[in-house]
């Protein structure tokens, strides 16, 4: 293996090796040469500093997951094989994972909430009080998967350059109502391919039957989000599968009962470095604020958060992202409200 050694001044040098590892994490299969991985401690500075160099793959319990296989050829057999970008996987209905995001789905819906709020108009008159799940896919797109882990490896170096090995979680934060609630069902072969340290999670997204076939082939875009939305236009996760609902269809045609079927994403989702917002009536957001002032638009420093968590006492807290990459919507649940 060849290396190489940048000589000059301190900060000089530190700069340059901040930009090499900019480079190798835009597009790391472009570099022949790979630093090996060290065996090194969860949590660590120098854990961060791994993961911003690891190589980019899917997860090994994907099918279309091979040993030694890149992203590129991946993508290739998946299009070759299917003509488009994106593989649904249906899962098992016996296997732990189904049986975990079922359990989600069920310890996160609220029937007495069922038509509270200005986004749930219409549900009330529905007289359901379960959303009985039908079908659990996974969404394995190699292409948008690379594009997220790629994020998530920008927000690691990012972790990284601060000298720490994690930031605080979403329950650590000053005036928190406490950790996000999906976390306390998910099987294990979803919590080992998580990172905590950048506080990656899942969350719940509703969505309109029309939007599905786009998001599970190009992602989620934050530009369709509404201007008036609470935290801005970000894209929006929820911890409560209660208020996912309420965003399936559409206000005015609510529909349920049998044969009725709605979908909801459980999505992975890196919210990094979090801005935890009480304010009852925040401004609306056009990225993340800055980490010393709260403006969004601030030109004087150079650090801002990754994302934004409301927690301001209303009836479901909200975890917004102002980057399409640091969301992956992997898991698709088709459900009927009963």
């Amino acid at each position: 293996n060849k290396h190489y050694i940048l000589k000059g001044k301190k900060e000089n040098v530190s700069d340059a090796h901040k930009e090499i590892l900019k480079l190798l994490i835009i597009d790391p299969e472009k570099s022949r040469e790979r630093p090996r991985r060290k065996n090194v401690k969860r949590g660590t500075a120098e854990f961060a500093e791994s993961m911003a160099l690891k190589e980019a793959n899917i997860p090994n319990y994907w099918e279309l997951y091979k040993d030694n296989t890149t992203f590129s050829e991946m993508l290739r057999i998946c299009k070759s094989a299917l003509g488009k970008n994106y593989k649904k996987i249906a899962i098992d209905a016996n296997c732990r994972t189904y049986t975990r995001i079922v359990k989600m789905v069920n310890g996160t819906f609220d029937s007495t909430k069922i038509g509270y709020g200005k986004d749930a108009k219409g549900l009330e008159k529905l007289m359901y009080s379960k959303l009985w799940i039908t079908k659990i896919q996974r969404i394995e797109n190699p292409q948008l998967f690379r594009q997220y882990v790629q994020k998530r490896q920008a927000i690691f170096l990012k972790l990284s350059n601060e000298k720490l090995g994690c930031w605080p979680t979403v329950g650590q934060l000053p005036n928190s109502s406490g950790e996000i609630t999906t976390g306390n069902d998910q099987s294990y072969t979803m919590e080992k391919d998580l990172y905590s340290e950048i506080n990656e999670v899942f969350l719940f997204h509703g969505t309109k039957p029309d939007t599905i076939q786009t998001i599970c082939n190009n992602g989620l875009d934050h530009r369709l989000c509404s201007d008036k939305a609470m935290f801005g236009s970000g894209i929006y996760g929820a911890e409560k599968a209660s208020k996912a609902d309420q965003y399936t269809d559409d206000s005015s045609t609510r529909t349920g009962g049998t044969g009725k079927e709605k979908k909801m994403f459980l999505m992975r989702v890196t919210l990094g470095k979090c801005y935890l917002c009480t304010n009852p009536n925040p401004q609306k957001y056009r990225r993340p604020p800055c980490t010393k002032c709260k403006r969004d638009d601030c030109k004087t420093h150079d650090s801002i958060y990754d994302s934004v968590v409301g927690d301001n006492k209303k009836l479901f807290r909200e975890f917004v992202v102002y980057d399409d990459l640091q969301c992956y919507p992997e898991y698709l649940i088709t459900y009927e409200r009963r």
